[in-house]
């Protein structure tokens, strides 16, 4: 009986290098370039530097850098009158809303409800801890 036991681990331990090998020869044709003394084979990508633009009417009548088209020219300021109402009223502070400022019947109440609340209660976790 002890025989065919170390027979079946024998022959389980066989099947594990030829999977694994397998595996790991696979793996290594997926590499796209070839590497030389520890470099990737292939041309270096230079950075690409912007012109910053310095002249004062330029920037105050154009959006300068909104052109994401190889050719054309940066959009025109238009008068304020002629944009939509909402971008006016969007939130430019990166800082959350106090839950005072929302709306119990929103998702984003409860959210904010139980950050602030885990926020606290770990807060206090470590005063306790301090003082034992």
């Amino acid at each position: 009986m002890a025989t065919s036991i170390r027979g079946c681990f024998s022959a389980f331990r066989h099947l594990e290098r030829l999977v694994s090998r397998s595996f790991i020869h696979t793996q290594s044709l997926a590499y796209a370039k070839k590497m030389v003394g520890g470099k990737m084979m292939g041309q270096a990508m230079e950075k690409v530097r912007l012109e910053v633009e310095t002249d004062a009417e330029k920037l105050a009548k154009y959006c300068c850098g909104a052109n994401i088209l190889t050719s054309g020219s940066d959009p025109e300021i238009k008068p304020d009158s002629e944009y939509p109402q909402w971008l006016w009223e969007l939130r430019t502070d990166r800082k959350p809303l106090d839950i005072t400022e929302l709306d119990e019947n929103d998702i984003r109440y409860w959210r904010r409800l139980r950050s602030v609340t885990i926020k606290r209660k770990n807060r206090m976790l470590g005063v306790e801890r301090i003082k034992k």
